[in-house]
């Protein structure tokens, strides 16, 4: 039972929010960042491109907007909470460092956008991320107590991801900004190979609980990521927000013949 761990442990590797910290001054984009027309026909392809352009700026982050590096990437910590039935548990992630993130290739990018807001979904693929980090989990499954601690890796290969966001326009200072109000995403992970210590204090017992996940890790996964939305999605709402709400929707996006702010 105390595969509900692993589980756990699988969901902020997939939805780990950013931990980008900014105040309130208006941001700009690097120099030569691709800005697209809404009202092109081409501009789902301009979107695809220009986010593709970003990714390598971002392998050493970015210091003027408070971005960190995104290849390794290191999250210092992360609670998440879990309710289903008879399972209830909590996971205290900590110290989880990524590689592989900047090998990210945007596979398609679809928009739409009206006078109210502008809604995305953008298909990202990644041939391998590797995570490792600690890990401590309490709770129960029925009346089996959870009570693990340790450290896990985890090697994802050929993960493909369905990022789909909802945002409304707000004007400010005849600035208008893009908010996003929700945020979800859709894996599908072609392989997935974990080690983890500290599931059971038996080294046998933890052996087998190691080798039962990597064979039966896709029934395990699928009905986490929706379970826990509730709690990643606040979190990942508010990094991503506060970028775009200092960021103007014309510096990204822009009709015509418009002039691009400065």
């Amino acid at each position: 039972m105390k595969l509900i761990v692993f589980c756990l442990i699988l969901v902020p590797c997939l939805a780990i929010p950013s931990e980008i910290q900014t105040d309130k001054a208006t941001v700009e984009l690097p120099d030569g960042a691709i800005s697209c027309q809404i009202d092109s026909p081409t501009r789902d392809e301009c979107i695809k491109e220009a986010i593709q352009d970003m990714i390598p700026n971002l392998q050493k982050g970015m210091d003027y907007l408070n971005i960190p590096p995104i290849d390794p990437y290191t999250v210092n910590g992360t609670t998440f909470e879990y309710k289903r039935g008879d399972i209830a548990a909590t996971l205290n992630v900590k110290t989880v460092t990524f590689h592989g993130m900047s090998k990210a290739q945007i596979k398609d990018v679809r928009t739409k956008i009206d006078e109210l807001g502008m809604s995305t979904e953008i298909d990202v693929f990644m041939p391998r991320i590797y995570a490792e980090g600690l890990y401590k989990a309490t709770g129960k499954v029925n009346s089996f107590k959870i009570n693990a601690k340790g450290t896990f890796n985890m090697t994802f290969k050929d993960t493909a991801i369905t990022q789909k966001m909802k945002g409304v326009f707000e004007t400010v200072d005849g600035e208008r900004y893009l908010r996003i109000e929700s945020y979800d995403i859709i894996p599908t992970i072609g392989d997935l190979k974990v080690q983890m210590t500290g599931i059971f204090p038996d080294p046998e017992l933890n052996k087998l609980a190691v080798e039962f996940i990597n064979q039966y890790w896709p029934f395990l996964y699928r009905d986490i990521i929706p379970e826990t939305r509730k709690m990643w999605e606040p979190m990942l709402l508010e990094q991503i927000n506060a970028f775009m709400l200092r960021l103007p929707f014309s510096k990204m996006l822009y009709y015509g013949d418009e002039r691009k702010q400065n």
